[in-house]
């Protein structure tokens, strides 16, 4: 699992995402996404795959594309 937060006290902006790749309980891959402001329950999205490569790859490009806009893995800045 990979947590990332976006923290910018400027804009008041307190965000978690996290991204898990699981196997659901009939054998297919899937992610698990989850997403809202730090301290809440915030959403969730699941998205399935037919095979763990293209499923880990898809993670991949989330993982990313979260970092690039400022995303990090820890909560300190």
């Amino acid at each position: 699992m990979n947590a990332l937060y976006y923290i910018n006290p400027v804009i008041n902006a307190r965000r978690f995402y996290l991204i898990r790749v699981e196997h659901d309980l009939f054998g297919e891959s899937i992610i698990v996404r989850s997403w809202g402001r730090i301290g809440s329950k915030g959403s969730t999205r699941i998205d399935r795959y037919g095979d763990i490569g293209s499923a880990m790859a898809c993670a991949a490009k989330i993982y990313k594309r979260k970092i690039a806009k400022g995303y990090t893995e820890t909560l300190c800045r």
